[in-house]
């Protein structure tokens, strides 16, 4: 009997895990014995069928001594997704583990078609490879079902950059289309660029793109993790030249989208050919805490790389802030040459505990030699810079022990020989996201909800609005103009095109901002899936939805 199962086994970091294991039995006897086991790699394992189905997918051909099944897992060592599709050696003594088959997007079949042939199918792409030498498959033919986008930018105005692929395994292309088609099944151009959890960033003719790439441990080193930055020269859209390239000596995790919520991000642009990335260190559950964390004894410094790619043949890592002061700090932001970071701590008074927020500067005038300014205490996190002057603007949220609600108050402060002094607030009636300060005025989605008694029964009610606020006298910021949601959540994606976008359940919602003090409802557009961004250009609205492509939508049709 041949059993597909889990096995408890020492993975390579010396911990326990649970493994996907293929197991040979001797049933001839009322005693049942073990003759032979492989355990596949990674932990918690699974194959993508019930159990009722698992003979479409775990497919033993006794003619070829071969069993082939398609499966996933995850690796605790590099913190990434594993799978494809795994081949063992089958007799009737013993099984031998042999080669696996790497698939982009998540892998549902592996067929054995002929002699020394597998089809292989995931949800992106349809292969044909060679089993000849079972340990190194070789790649006969490959046909793109689905390009899973996940990052996008205009070229020119004619045509579009798409980084796709599985974006765990980094098996990723950056894919050049036709502005006007840019879901082609024929793409002007696509090279092949691994990036494991990557982003694009772009430049002119040039873009940047990053990555966390991991080395296995092994029997005298440990597992690590570096960054990478590549340049690809799109100046001839239909033949891209990959230029240099560089990496960082430690994992900045700067592509899980807490941009997207209106946080800052980890990884900025500064100025075009400079990107600054953020390497955070957390206390995790001890924020307060440094002894009871190892705090004292390991690493907790921030530190902010500043890659310079002006020349880019010869990227290099043109200097190194070290922030050791700060316990909790994200979001960063670019505004002209300066960078901006919140950073929170916490302190107890009394029995009282409170939080503490600092707004940090970076100079970086000159790249080479940046310099870190002073901590500027500040009401709440920063959520957006006047476009000139000593301004920003955070968001402050608190809980109301009287009143038995959570309270969040907008603020404008001017920033003066390194205190930041409180011009004037207002009070946000909801909670607050996706804030954006754009020019003289912050957009945002306030979500409230509450209970209400119908024929008896508790009904729990809730709704979003799209509410602007004039920011133009910091000394009296106030709310200029809300309009409804059509739906029960949204949360702000972009502002562009006169337009600000909201994406909600069912898609996205526009609403003209020509006058921020009466913004009004303008389309909805139902999308595929989930949106990852929204890029504006011309009258068109493109929307890049992962496994959906990419949705072109008619800014201008009623």
């Amino acid at each position: 009997v041949v059993a597909l199962g889990h096995d408890e086994v020492v993975g390579p970091n010396g911990q326990t895990q649970w493994s996907l294991a293929v197991s040979l039995i001797d049933v001839s006897t009322q005693q049942p014995a073990l003759l032979s086991r492989v355990t596949i790699d990674g932990a918690w394992g699974w194959v993508p069928a019930e159990n009722d189905d698992f003979a479409k997918v775990f497919r033993i051909l006794p003619e070829a001594n071969l069993i082939v099944f398609p499966f996933s897992s995850w690796d605790p060592q590099t913190w990434r997704h594993l799978g494809g599709v795994q081949l063992i050696d089958f007799f009737p003594d013993r099984l031998a583990k042999r080669g696996v088959i790497g698939n982009a997007g998540w892998v549902e079949r592996g067929v054995v078609h002929g002699v020394d042939t597998v089809l292989t199918l995931s949800s992106e792409v349809f292969q044909v490879m060679d089993i000849a030498d079972r340990d190194q498959p070789q790649l006969r033919g490959r046909l793109e079902l689905a390009r899973n986008v996940l990052d996008f930018a205009v070229l020119n105005g004619t045509h579009t950059a798409q980084l796709g692929g599985d974006w765990y395994r980094g098996d990723t292309s950056l894919t050049i289309t036709p502005i006007d088609d840019p879901d082609t099944a024929s793409p002007v151009a696509s090279i092949h660029v691994p990036a494991p959890y990557g982003r694009l960033f772009q430049n002119g003719q040039l873009a940047y793109i990053t990555s966390v790439e991991q080395t296995p441990a092994t029997s005298t080193t440990s597992a690590s993790s570096v960054t990478r930055i590549k340049v690809v020269d799109l100046t001839n859209p239909a033949a891209p030249v990959e230029r240099g390239s560089m990496t960082l000596p430690e994992a900045i995790w700067g592509s899980y989208g807490y941009w997207y919520w209106g946080y800052g991000d980890e990884v900025v642009q500064v100025n075009g050919s400079t990107l600054a990335f953020h390497h955070y260190a957390y206390d995790y559950g001890w924020y307060d805490c440094y002894g009871c964390s190892g705090r004292d004894g390991g690493d907790w410094a921030h530190r902010i790389y500043l890659v310079d790619l002006s020349d880019p043949d010869q990227p290099r890592l043109a200097s190194t802030v070290v922030l050791d002061d700060m316990r909790w700090a994200w979001g960063l932001r670019a505004q002209g040459n300066s960078l901006l970071m919140s950073a929170y701590d916490s302190v107890q008074h009394g029995q009282q505990w409170y939080a503490r927020y600092h707004l940090r500067q970076i100079d970086l005038t000159d790249l080479d030699h940046p310099m870190a300014r002073a901590p500027v205490s500040i009401p709440g996190w920063l959520v957006g810079t006047s476009p000139s002057g000593p301004y920003v603007f955070t968001l402050e949220s608190w809980w109301d022990a009287v009143n038995q609600k959570s309270r969040t108050t907008l603020h404008a402060l001017e920033l003066y020989d390194g205190v930041a002094y409180l011009q004037s607030s207002t009070e946000v009636d909801g909670y607050l996201n996706g804030v954006e300060v754009v020019g003289d005025t912050a957009f945002g989605v306030v979500s409230s909800s509450w209970q209400e008694s119908v024929n008896g029964s508790t009904a729990y009610r809730s709704r979003s609005d799209l509410v602007t606020y004039d920011l133009s006298t910091p000394q009296n910021i106030h709310r200029a103009g809300q309009v409804q949601v059509p739906d029960s959540w949204g949360w702000l994606r972009r502002v562009a095109g006169g337009r600000a976008f909201v994406v909600g359940g069912a898609g996205v919602f526009a609403f003209r901002i020509d006058d921020p003090s009466q913004p009004t409802f303008d389309q909805f557009f139902r999308t595929y899936g989930w949106v990852q961004d929204v890029v504006v250009h011309g009258n068109k609205a493109f929307l890049p939805s992962g496994y959906y492509g990419v949705q072109v939508v008619d800014l201008n049709t009623p």
